[in-house]
């Protein structure tokens, strides 16, 4: 978050728990005055607005987390809940970090789509 100030980079942080899913990462329907509306995630909305999107603590993410492959992999991804595919804009960068304090090791990633 320190780097993306200085640099000016919009920066969506999200902290990754065994909890984490779907929904949260990429949005959901919410009720608001009274309708029911769809709301973006900070995936979706790092994405469409070519932010970075730091996944916090990412060695906690489980199954639940298997819609951030395509991200991960700096394709487009599908919204199902609204049948939307998101093509990420140009800048949008994806940044993964963990504490494993040598309970178990996992690759992070660091993907920045505007190197294809």
């Amino acid at each position: 978050e320190q780097a993306c100030a200085a640099l000016g980079r919009e920066c969506f942080r999200v902290n990754i728990t065994n909890m984490t899913d779907e929904d949260e990462l990429l949005g959901s329907f919410v009720l608001e005055d009274g309708k029911t509306i769809w709301k973006d995630g900070p995936v979706t909305l790092a994405a469409r607005r070519g932010a970075v999107l730091l996944l916090d603590e990412y060695d906690q993410a489980t199954p639940k987390t298997m819609c951030l492959q395509p991200v991960l992999e700096g394709k487009p991804f599908l919204i199902k809940r609204i049948n939307e595919i998101i093509t990420p804009a140009a800048g949008f960068t994806v940044v993964a970090t963990a504490n494993t304090k040598g309970r178990r090791q996992r690759q992070m990633c660091i993907r920045d789509s505007s190197h294809h």
